[in-house]
């Protein structure tokens, strides 16, 4: 048995019989409390992502740090959170 045939048994076998193509995460977004907490940090930039890396909120400065991430083409979509590992791998500026 190869790695493909592992992988794909695995997907088949998810929780109640649900592929992980059918399965959608809701999207995430940063809570009015916690962006509230961001935006109070006006010495130090600051900013939330989740386990994907995707960039889910910031503050002033972390929104100008960051700046290049949102406005990079590897953005799937305007409505679509930045993702800080496919800027850095994928972004064509960086190459």
């Amino acid at each position: 048995m190869c790695l493909h045939d592992l992988a794909r048994v695995a997907n088949a076998s998810g929780k109640h019989g649900i592929r992980s193509s059918q399965r959608r995460r809701a999207p995430q977004q940063v809570r009015p409390a916690i962006q509230q907490i961001l935006d109070s940090m006006a010495t130090t930039r600051a900013f939330v992502r989740n386990s994907r890396l995707h960039v889910l909120g910031t503050n002033l400065l972390g929104s100008v740090l960051y700046s290049p991430v949102f406005g990079s083409p590897t953005r799937a979509s305007d409505v679509s959170p930045p993702n800080v590992a496919r800027f850095r791998f994928l972004d064509p500026r960086r190459a």
